[in-house]
């Protein structure tokens, strides 16, 4: 099945601002700096994914080979990270 990537905005974030347990799944919270107030940030993108995908999205974004690494080695984690 194809994905059409071109079919959504993209929204640039500057940080992973915290990562909450939302029964299965986590949410994460993506933050920007305010124009307004620099010391100050604002929610960019709130994202929620199956807890057990965080371990495949890490190898992703690391672009680990996940024949040299364990997924054992992950810990998916059980209450709020941040």
């Amino acid at each position: 099945m194809p994905i059409l990537v071109d079919q959504t905005i993209d929204i640039f974030c500057e940080k992973l601002e915290r990562v909450d347990v939302v029964g299965p799944n986590r949410r994460l919270i993506f933050t920007v700096t305010s124009v307004e107030a620099p010391d100050c940030s604002n929610v960019a993108c709130k994202l929620i994914l199956p807890a057990d995908f965080m371990a495949q999205l890490a190898y992703m974004v690391a672009g680990a080979d996940r024949e040299k690494i364990a997924p054992e080695l992950i810990a998916v984690e059980s209450r709020i990270a941040n």
